[in-house]
């Protein structure tokens, strides 16, 4: 039927006498009378069950002058028919009510009520200046209803907004307010990981960072971070891993804490996912879930210090020249069975006298300690008292078990003043002198012979 292509509502007049059918495809406003009784169309007669049919008014069909490409409903109210469209004013359908009279012939004039045509707009308007920065083109609620805006990213408030709607350009009723609340959307946490993660074998709590740049989200800072973690080769650990969080150099990491056992090495390999706490929406898409990330944790051979020790007291007397002791110094390890071709070297590290005399002052004039165990030693000239002396024991490990290793031991050696006893035999009698504290010279000149 003519005007029918592509209906998208139809009403019925408020007399009850007509009814209209708004039509996309063929641009019309297709009228249509109520006819009692029998609806004879092309010689045939239908029978109306409820009395009354409509009868279509063909020859009030004119797409072209009608223009209702955009029309997406309709209306019939005090008087006037109201197709609701996006459309230039002059393509609108304007005009009497009912279009045409039942009655009317052909080309008849519209009566003197007839319903004029006015251009009504809604302007929205921002009711204070405030968290505009929310959008890149602010809300506007266009003439079907809809209201359309562009957020602009990463940004949350509240803005407030009015719309008024103008006839023919003159404002019309009371605005009416609305805000829009742009609520922050949690963001996933993120980070990234080295693929091999290596570390020396050794005792001792070890707190290791393997996540980094780790992010909780763009201005999500203040979240917490939980860890979902898997790894294998427990039995590497003497206390097992647990995951957390700090900040290390400005940089928030992820961090593993955990105690090796030993000197246990090999390879563990790591899965860890992060999840914060700003919460999860399908509806949002509010995210709280990072991307899982895998990594290696490599626990490479550790240099073990070797072990060795010392005699622990030794005396000697001031001034008594040099001293060689067998045996001061006894190797007792390298280390580790892997480690036995290494080569050790003693030095001495520090000489610390008992009441804190000499500070500063060289305590020998001669310490050698040889791979064999003798040392050889000999003090500065009038030192004397108690010294605790540290001897490092070297070994030749190289950087790619962590370097040289170093053990330590101490050992006491005191120095004292000897006392002196002098036998002097006169030409008749025997004269026993004892020198004990005086350190003055002590001559008999011509008395006798000593």
């Amino acid at each position: 039927v003519t005007g029918l292509k592509g209906v998208v509502a139809a009403a019925f007049g408020s007399d009850g006498t007509h009814a209209y059918a708004a039509s996309r495809i063929d641009k019309a406003l297709v009228p249509f009378r109520v006819a009692r009784g029998d609806d004879r169309v092309g010689g045939a007669v239908r029978s109306c069950a409820t009395g009354a049919c409509l009868s279509y008014m063909a020859r009030n069909v004119d797409g072209a002058a009608h223009g209702l490409a955009a029309a997406h409903t309709i209306r019939v109210s005090n008087g006037a028919i109201g197709v609701n469209g996006i459309l230039p004013r002059h393509q609108l359908l304007c005009g009497p009510y009912p279009p045409v009279s039942a009655n009317a012939p052909p080309g008849s004039s519209a009566p003197p009520n007839a319903a004029r045509c006015c251009t009504v707009e809604l302007v929205t308007e921002q009711v204070a200046l405030s968290n505009e920065h929310l959008f890149t083109s602010p809300p506007a609620v266009l003439a079907n209803g809809s209201l359309t805006f562009a957020l602009a990213p990463r940004e949350t408030g509240t803005a407030s907004f009015s719309v008024a709607m103008r006839v023919d350009g003159a404002r019309s009723g009371e605005a009416r307010r609305f805000d829009v609340a742009v609520l922050r959307i949690n963001d996933a946490p993120s980070f990234r990981v080295v693929s091999e993660l290596h570390i020396y074998s050794g005792p001792g709590d070890r707190t290791v960072p393997f996540a980094f740049d780790l992010s909780a989200g763009l201005n999500e800072a203040a979240q917490h971070i939980r860890w979902d973690y898997e790894y294998n080769f427990p039995d590497l650990f003497a206390t097992q891993p647990v995951f957390g969080d700090a900040v290390i150099d400005g940089e928030r990491v992820g961090t593993m804490r955990f105690a090796l056992l030993g000197y246990a090495h090999g390879a563990v390999n790591v899965t860890a996912t992060a999840i914060d706490d700003g919460g999860y929406s399908a509806l949002t898409g509010a995210r709280d879930t990072s991307l899982t990330h895998s990594f290696t944790l490599i626990v490479d051979i550790r240099n073990r210090p070797p072990v060795f020790s010392l005699v622990e007291d030794t005396a000697v007397g001031q001034n008594s020249g040099l001293h060689r002791i067998a045996n001061f110094a006894t190797f007792l390890s390298a280390g580790d069975a892997s480690e036995a071709n290494q080569t050790a070297t003693y030095s001495l590290a520090s000489v610390v006298s008992s009441d804190g005399r000499w500070a500063g002052e060289p305590i020998f004039s001669v310490f050698a300690l040889h791979r064999n165990g003798t040392l050889d030693f000999k003090l500065v000239v009038n030192r004397e008292g108690s010294f605790t002396v540290t001897v490092a024991l070297t070994d030749d490990g190289g950087p790619e078990v962590g370097g040289h290793a170093v053990g330590y031991e101490t050992s006491s050696i005191s120095v004292f003043i000897r006392e002196v006893e002098l036998i002097v035999v006169p030409r008749s009698d025997v004269l026993l002198l004892n020198e004990a504290d005086s350190r003055a010279p002590f001559a008999v000149p011509n008395f006798f012979a000593l």
